[in-house]
């Protein structure tokens, strides 16, 4: 039994990890442009969570701007 890292023994299993075509998909993953690979996918996440936010929090709008459309602060607007 592996008492060692977890997975390690069926890494080590592997017929196509130390094979040439394991060892070219290995270096596409992890190459030289890894962090333009990360930012690229995790980008659009970022997108849809800043798009869905705005969409909850509002556009953008000062919250003075909400409160003083409503009346302040819950109260009715003067001269009503």
């Amino acid at each position: 039994m592996d008492r060692g890292m977890p997975g390690v023994g069926a890494f080590l299993a592997c017929p196509v990890c130390e094979s040439s075509n394991g060892r070219l998909v290995r270096a596409g993953i992890i190459g030289d442009d890894l962090g333009l690979s990360l930012v690229s996918t995790t980008l659009p996440f970022a997108v849809i969570l800043a798009v869905t936010a705005m969409i909850h929090f509002g556009w953008g709008k000062p919250r003075s701007a909400v409160k003083n459309r409503r009346g302040g602060d819950g109260e009715s607007p003067r001269g009503a």
